[in-house]
């Protein structure tokens, strides 16, 4: 697609305004989950959010019952298979149902799912529609559901932390697996082999995020649509070079390709997107943004023998300037819906807020985030 559409998670508040405005300077629009029930536990609505939920660019979502059951069956199976011990709740550790960590909301369980967790001793209830949990467990439904949700809207997972975005596309069994740090082999037929590719790039961002009054920039997504979409373009054409270079087996060669078109296309509209900034008086410093897509490993010779240099288990990571390339070898969830969302879109986004962080380097902390998943 085109557009550009993103699905906030797993969190249901914003953590960080600064992330809201640098991805509305990109993206068309961000949905993020909401309930009515959610507003009790809101630590406050920054003028940010408000202005961008005004013009509509923040966009609230219920999961549907659908998500939800779905969700459910793939984590009931994933905990079927894992000793559960360690994840019992005590009434020694009370929580409270305002405890963002701890604390899940009904609204996003499934009846079934809830009865088998407080079957299991592993949630309690703590009124408010709440359930207490292992912050872990929690962590890794919330990003489930968020993986099953994002392909109905038409929209990418955008994560705010490399771990969360390195989970996306995952079973739940191997997402619970990896999150307590037990390596997990290939899953029968629930997931396949496939080649992750991680390509790291360069953005424009405001020098002080936080002093940047968003008013600029809801005026820039009004006046500079053209430089927005010319640069979306150019991300989408160097993705695709990425992933469709199956027959490149040198690495060096690949490279060149990929700065081939970050020359002729990325850095360009970079200029145009500076430049724009410039003219509503915002100083500008290069950020970062981390896109990883996933293909299937049969589907990809070329790329799947630069994966394994120097071995399967380390990244192949490629610098070239104002990007960078990584190629892993991962696993993601097999089924036909599954392979359409991969084939339709990049697996997910992540915006880094640090500046001046060269690509190599975000691609090194997203290749560290991979590996915990990886199968051996």
């Amino acid at each position: 697609m085109d557009n550009w559409f993103g699905l906030y998670y797993p969190h249901v508040h914003f953590r960080d305004e600064r992330l809201l405005k640098v991805v509305a300077l990109y993206l068309d629009g961000l949905f993020h989950f909401t309930n009515v029930s959610a507003l009790d536990s809101l630590p406050r609505i920054s003028r940010t959010e408000l202005a961008l939920a005004d013009v509509g660019f923040l966009r609230p979502v219920v999961p549907d019952i659908g998500s939800i059951e779905r969700t459910a069956e793939r984590f009931a199976a994933a905990l079927a298979e894992i000793d559960l011990t360690g994840y019992r709740v005590t009434s020694d550790n009370p929580v409270s149902a305002y405890d963002v960590d701890r604390a899940l909301a009904l609204w996003k369980v499934s009846p079934t799912l809830a009865d088998l967790l407080l079957e299991a001793g592993t949630a309690q209830r703590i009124g408010r529609g709440r359930l207490a949990i292992d912050p872990g467990l929690a962590h890794a439904y919330l990003l489930t559901l968020g993986d099953e949700f994002a392909p109905e809207l038409g929209a990418f997972p955008l994560a705010d932390d490399p771990f969360d975005q390195a989970t996306s596309g995952l079973t739940a069994r191997r997402l619970v697996s990896g999150m307590s740090g037990a390596p997990l082999p290939l899953g029968g037929q629930e997931e396949q082999r496939c080649l992750l590719v991680n390509l790291a790039i360069t953005t424009v961002v405001p020098r002080d995020l936080r002093a940047c009054p968003v008013h600029k920039i809801l005026k820039f997504r009004t006046r500079y649509s053209g430089e927005r979409a010319r640069f979306r373009q150019a991300v989408t054409r160097l993705i695709e070079e990425a992933t469709h270079s199956d027959g490149i087996t040198d690495a060096e060669v690949l490279a060149a390709h990929l700065r081939a078109t970050y020359d002729n296309h990325l850095a360009p509209a970079l200029t145009d997107l500076r430049r724009a900034l410039g003219g509503l008086r915002v100083d500008t410093v290069l950020g970062a943004v981390n896109i990883q897509a996933a293909a299937p490993a049969a589907a990809a010779t070329g790329l799947a023998l630069l994966a394994v240099q120097p071995s399967a288990r380390d990244a192949a990571i490629i610098g070239a300037g104002g990007l960078a390339l990584g190629l892993w070898r991962s696993a993601r969830q097999s089924g036909a819906e599954r392979q359409k969302a991969l084939a339709a879109s990049p697996v997910s986004y992540l915006y880094h807020l640090q500046h001046s962080l060269a690509p190599l380097s975000l691609a090194e902390q997203a290749r560290a985030a991979v590996a915990r998943f990886a199968p051996p």
